[in-house]
């Protein structure tokens, strides 16, 4: 037996601590991503919502269970993933249903403006139905 480069080690570490790797907040996912797998490793596989992957330089939260296939990838399939960010006014994305919906608090940047969900499964744009939104200064 040959002994272990560094990518050996690695591969280790990441084995040893996957099962730690998801109870971590979004920020502190981040702080760590490179401990999770990329979306590539698994295609043809079924992955279940909240497990983290690598995509394009950036980390995704599955957000619906589904089978990985090559032409749903991360940054195209809104209704699958969600971009692990910790940014306070990410930009405002089209919920596709209560599976990503936003709730009460959540902020958002929409067309340069930011804007704080009043209500619970806020499916809605601040532009078509700005009863919903609380814009911010």
């Amino acid at each position: 037996m040959t002994e272990p480069d560094t990518y050996d080690i690695i591969e280790a570490v990441k084995k040893m601590l996957a099962s730690s790797v998801v109870e971590l907040s979004d920020e502190d996912a981040l702080n760590v991503a490179a401990l999770y797998p990329t979306w590539s490793s698994k295609i043809g596989q079924t992955v279940n919502v909240g497990e983290r992957y690598w995509y394009d330089s950036k980390l995704y939260k599955v957000i619906q269970s589904h089978l990985v296939l090559e032409n749903w990838t991360p940054d195209v399939s809104a209704s699958l993933f969600t971009e692990v960010s910790v940014d306070l006014w990410p930009d405002f994305v089209q919920p596709i249903g209560a599976s990503d919906a936003y709730m009460t608090g959540d902020h958002v940047t929409f067309n340069g403006k930011h804007y704080i969900s009043i209500i619970d499964n806020n499916v809605w744009s601040p532009e078509t139905t700005p009863q919903y939104w609380e814009e911010q200064p």
